[in-house]
């Protein structure tokens, strides 16, 4: 019965090559178990034991050396010595953990006694020390498997060991109340951090906080990118709760370099520092309108170019805190186009004074926006000196000298609101 439960254990053993490794962390971890488990298996008449034993003795004077990346590699040399089949890691992981088996005596071949493995190589012992608490498993001197440790700070780690410090899957909780839950390796890791204000990051961390790309859940928002020493660097995304986001460079403040922002009905694409909109870019609404030119954090403001969808036109001109003021410059698809001031009254109507060009006609007018109309001012010099060459050519008309007349007409109608 015994030899076959030992020949189970070894085909588990053997299945394990490949993401042995790949899993070199996880092995460590393990290794004092590792080589109780060789000398049970090993200890066996099997295909192969000559150079398994090899192996393993040499092993053992590393395991002895204390030389840790050469007992990985002493391990991995033997495995792949088997040439059989790989599997995964579940079958080793298995196998370490058969308390019941590694508790049992094992007769190594060729001995000139039994060689006995004792089932306590690592022992539970309380440790204070300088205001740490530490309560787990020791293999001599050195921390390993599972422990609990207090520091001074009023810090609390409970999980994996090795080297004497926090490494594999563990749970720390900071005296503010921040809790660190995932995979260690000493303080830095990766997995979860949960902090006082109910925020919480998932990624990479060290003990300054988030540390590489991950994400980090707000109430309104959460926030997804790069991050070093616990805050915001290179770019990331910012996503809120209503649907609004922003793409792009970031700091630790928000929205920070070139990027693009979803706000409402509008996609903001351009610079910003701080959260906010700074030198240009270009707005771009569903309906079709967009703006392109210098903004701030209120909108435009600045020279820019501005389409209204609904009225197929394209301003160009200034504004000021997202209110048009100064002078622009109007054009119509249709050609038309208006030149001079212009701004907005309380009820978005559009007001300013200048010129208006009527393409179908040809004729430039002077006059007014008023409320958002167009009145045309006829009493401009212009016109009032058109009207009056037409008088004259009436005179010359009714004196019967028709050639002056009709080429004093001809003048004043160019003259009044002519091209």
């Amino acid at each position: 019965m015994e030899d076959r439960i030992l020949e189970t254990h070894v085909i588990k053993w053997m299945k394990s090559v490949e993401v042995i490794d790949a899993s070199k962390d996880r092995f460590e971890q393990a290794e004092w178990q590792a080589y109780t488990t060789i000398r049970n298996i090993f200890g066996k008449n099997r295909p192969n034991m000559e150079l398994l034993a090899n192996s393993c003795n040499t092993l053992k004077e590393y395991l002895d050396a204390g030389v840790k990346d050469k007992v990985f590699t002493a391990v991995r040399d033997l495995l792949k010595t088997t040439e059989i089949a790989r599997e995964n890691f579940q079958a080793f992981k298995e196998l370490l953990e058969d308390r019941d088996f590694f508790a049992r005596p094992a007769a190594i071949e060729g001995a000139s006694t039994p060689v006995v493995v004792p089932s306590d190589t690592a022992v539970y012992r309380r440790v204070e020390s300088n205001g740490y608490v530490y309560e787990g498993m020791f293999l001599g001197d050195e921390r390993v498997w599972k422990g609990k440790i207090t520091y001074p700070d009023g810090s609390l780690y409970d999980g994996e060991w090795d080297n004497n410090g926090p490494h594999g899957e563990g749970v720390l909780t900071q005296s503010d109340g921040t809790h660190f839950a995932g995979r260690f390796d000493g303080l830095s890791g990766n997995g979860r951090i949960d902090y006082s204000d109910h925020t919480w990051f998932e990624g990479p961390w060290n003990e300054n906080g988030p540390n590489g790309y991950g994400t980090w859940h707000y109430d309104d928002r959460t926030d997804i990118g790069e991050y070093r020493d616990g805050c915001r660097v290179g770019s990331g995304r910012l996503v809120w709760n209503d649907g609004n986001w922003y793409e792009g460079g970031w700091n630790d403040n928000g929205a920070n370099g070139q990027g693009t922002m979803r706000v409402g009905t509008r996609t903001d694409r351009g610079e910003y520092r701080d959260g906010c909109r700074v030198g240009s870019g270009r707005m771009e609404w569903d309906n079709g309108d967009w703006y392109e030119g210098e903004w701030n954090d209120n909108g435009r403001h600045g020279q820019g170019t501005q389409y209204v969808a609904a009225h197929q036109r394209t301003d160009t001109g200034q504004w000021d805190n997202d209110h048009e003021t100064g002078h622009a410059t109007m054009k119509w698809s249709n050609g038309n186009t208006y030149r001079g001031t212009w701004s907005r009254d309380s009820r978005g109507n559009l007001n300013g004074e200048g010129e208006y060009y009527t393409a179908s006609t040809g004729k430039t007018r002077s006059g007014k926006w008023v409320d958002g109309s167009w009145k045309t001012n006829w009493a401009t010099p212009r016109n009032i000196f058109g009207v009056a060459l037409g008088v004259v050519a009436l005179a010359f008309l009714l004196g019967g000298n028709w050639l002056v007349a009709i080429v004093l007409a001809i003048v004043a109608y160019n003259v009044y609101e002519g091209k």
